[in-house]
């Protein structure tokens, strides 16, 4: 009996393992082999540098919003040490490779940091070589662990 259940056990992972086509380790974290549920197309991604560079210190809130349109995700940042709230985080995504979770190896994003009045303070971004003319970018991007 134990024989006939563990042969059964055994063709049924071989099964289901052959559903399932081989990759190499290194294809599934190559950008170009990825399926993004969002990305935005060339001229969008142009047109979004080009709003942001129309952008200032100390812009408010609300016309940030209505230049870049409606933020992916806004919240409130608190201080680490203290809890006491720092500012706002306004973020667009460009691409997203899950569609509910945060993938800081392959989205590609825009944070607009504002301080605690709404006034744009500051850029933080994973996009390399972004450049935004009047206001001050911070590059965020992931180191590459294969070097």
């Amino acid at each position: 009996m134990r024989l006939v259940v563990v042969v059964i056990l055994g063709l049924q992972a071989s099964c289901s393992s052959a559903d399932t086509p081989p990759q190499s380790k290194d294809a599934k974290d190559e950008p170009s082999a990825m399926r993004y549920p969002y990305e935005m197309d060339a001229a969008s991604k142009r047109e979004f540098v080009d709003k942001l560079n129309r952008l200032n210190p100390g812009d408010p809130r609300d016309e940030v919003i209505k230049l870049l349109g409606v933020p992916h995700f806004e919240r409130t940042s608190y201080g680490k040490m203290d809890g006491k709230p720092r500012g706002i985080r306004l973020q667009y995504y460009l691409k997203k490779i899950i569609r509910d979770q945060v993938n800081e190896k392959h989205d590609e994003y825009v944070t607009l940091c504002l301080d605690m009045d709404g006034r744009l303070v500051r850029i933080g971004t994973n996009i390399p070589g972004l450049k935004v003319s009047s206001v001050p970018v911070t590059n965020v991007a992931v180191q590459d662990e294969k070097r």
